[in-house]
């Protein structure tokens, strides 16, 4: 990992990272003194680069991504049907719940295995495309 003393703390990065998800924000530019960070994610939360700008920070950013909480998004719109609840431990590849539309439903299922924290939206609730539906973390995080 890259040597991020006297341009930013771990806590402050950490802090950062964590505003950022479970929102629907896909890219988020800050400047801070001499610091310009610039952090760019796909729609499901996953951070998928950070700028050469940010140079010795994106070690850091793949270390926080390691160390993941994830927010898992609605692939269409329609309403949303879980299967799980709070606290739930669930697989890569399981199935979390299921968006219906048009009397057809999606399946969502875990991008990866880990912890379910928070349920974002409730059961029959209606969802839109790239809205945070539920917080997974890793068990050992």
């Amino acid at each position: 990992m890259a040597d991020t003393r006297g341009l930013v703390d771990e806590a402050e990065l950490r802090a950062l990272l964590a505003l950022v998800q479970g929102t629907d924000l896909e890219e988020l530019e800050v400047q801070h003194g001499g610091l310009k960070l610039h952090l760019r994610r796909d729609l499901s939360g996953v951070l998928v680069r950070a700028s050469p700008s940010a140079g010795a920070l994106e070690a850091a950013a793949e270390q926080a991504q390691s160390e993941w909480r994830l927010a898992v998004t609605s692939p269409l719109v329609g309403v949303f049907r879980t299967s799980i609840a709070e606290g739930s431990t669930v697989e890569s590849g399981q199935a979390l719940g299921s968006i219906e539309a048009m009397g057809l439903r999606t399946s969502v299922d875990a991008p990866r295995g880990g912890l379910v924290e928070q349920l974002l939206s409730q059961d029959g609730q209606p969802v839109e495309y790239g809205q945070p539906l539920l917080v997974l973390v890793r068990e050992d995080a």
